[in-house]
């Protein structure tokens, strides 16, 4: 009894060991999350399923190049055979007309018809359209990955940045407090007013809500991040941060890479214009050879009979030929429709290629205005931190006033704030070039 409390003891221990523990998951680098998203992503396995599933559909599309074989068999009951009028000299009675019934009142048959199609120009381009379907797929999953890996990369630097945001303002805030603290000294020794007190105070719970809204970003940034990639919610993502928050591109940038988003408006182009000659085709005859053999047994009763000699053989072979003469109409306003489909369909790609060209221009230009101001920027951030520094220690020794210290520490937090924003942007504009590269 006491062994067995033991080993319910250990098992108890063990189950809430291994309900504890979280998945560490390190992120090196943007590559990296980027093969998960590709690997892992949901809508890319959708993707794959639609593409195999459009594959099949394509080879159903062929069944008319292959005989269409089928058996048959059926009983017939007569109700009331035909009646024929003959000639009364053959039945002994010249001169007369008679009425005579042929056949028996039950018939039984049975054998097997192949069709197969010899010239069907519609059906040729429900196949071509069936196969470029297939390809139109493909074209959306190619647009899907470079909208992913957009979206991957610029959430990943929204994560860095906010890392980054977040030791910053840490730091900021240590000196804050120290500020604080000495201020608060001086306060209670009368040397200060307490208007002075509570602009230090200020100044300590401005960078305490910078620091909240980063980490909130950050947060929001990590879960939606892992629903990219498919991470459980339990894993925990371990960001190695870069040595520098903004990394340039080696090399000027003077194009992008092609933009995939277009890729299924051409293929829309394609589809339309077969769609026209699938309409056209329909005014083209239609050729088939229908083949048939089989068996014919007739009888006076119902039943079924397979003796030797019960049955007579039927077979034959036909070449059919179909001609559509009058439709109502339905022929030729299809095609109309389908001749303004692909004019719809042609003007959304001319205005998206237009649109690209500009957003791209766009694109690059703002690249280069951004890094320019980064460069700015940076340089001020990193002299309003030394003019900060130094102000603080000649407040200390009694230099200069709160006042002046105060201004130059929130210039300080200014520059800070318009140099991580202009990272921000100058990241988002990256993702767009690493993902079309």
């Amino acid at each position: 009894m006491k062994n067995s409390s033991l080993i319910i003891f250990f098992l108890f221990i063990a189950k809430i060991s291994t309900a504890n523990f979280i998945d560490t998951l390190v992120i090196p680098n943007a590559e990296v999350l980027v093969k998960l998203g590709l690997k892992n992503n949901s809508n890319l396995k959708i993707f794959k399923l639609k593409i195999s599933q459009s594959s099949y559909d394509y080879k159903a599309s062929n069944y008319f190049k292959t005989p269409q074989i089928s058996g048959t068999f059926n009983s017939q009951d007569n109700l009331k055979l035909p009646t024929t009028a003959v000639p009364g000299a053959l039945v002994g009675q010249p001169g007369k007309f008679i009425n005579i019934s042929f056949g028996k009142p039950f018939t039984n048959s049975m054998g097997i018809s192949a069709v197969q199609s010899v010239m069907d120009w519609q059906r040729i381009f429900q196949s071509k359209i069936a196969y470029q379907n297939t390809q139109l797929i493909k074209a959306q999953e190619e647009q899907s990955i470079q909208n992913l890996k957009i979206q991957i990369l610029q959430t990943y630097y929204a994560i860095i940045t906010s890392h980054s945001a977040i030791r910053i303002s840490e730091k900021d805030l240590k000196l804050s407090d120290s500020i604080v603290k000495i201020i608060e000294y001086k306060f209670n020794s009368g040397i200060i007013d307490e208007s002075s007190f509570n602009l230090a105070k200020v100044n300590s719970n401005n960078i305490k809500q910078n620091i909240i809204q980063s980490t909130i970003l950050l947060n929001q940034s990590v879960a939606f991040l892992k629903n990219l990639v498919d991470i459980s919610a339990s894993t925990d993502l371990k960001f190695i941060l870069p040595e520098q928050l903004v990394v340039l591109n080696k090399k000027p940038i003077k194009e992008i890479g092609s933009n995939k988003s277009l890729l299924p408006l051409q293929q829309m182009v394609k589809i339309d214009s077969l769609q026209i000659k699938e309409a056209k085709a329909r005014y083209f005859p239609k050729f088939n050879v229908v083949g048939y053999k089989g068996y014919d047994q007739f009888r006076d009763n119902l039943g079924i009979d397979f003796s030797k000699g019960s049955w007579n053989d039927y077979s034959f072979i036909s070449l059919m030929a179909s001609l559509p003469i009058y439709s109502g109409f339905l022929n030729r306003n299809k095609v109309n429709s389908t001749k303004y489909k692909k004019e719809i369909s042609e003007e959304q790609l001319k205005s998206a290629i237009q649109q690209s060209i500009i957003n791209d221009q766009n694109l690059l230009e703002n690249y280069q205005s951004t890094v320019q101001l980064i460069e700015i920027s940076k340089d001020n951030f990193e002299l309003l931190n030394k003019i900060t520094t130094a102000n603080f220690e000649k407040y200390i020794n009694g230099l200069i006033s709160l006042d002046i210290y105060f201004k130059s520490f929130e210039d300080y937090l200014k520059s800070e704030n318009i140099y991580l924003n202009l990272v921000s942007n100058l990241q988002i504009i990256n993702s767009n070039f690493e993902a079309r590269n």
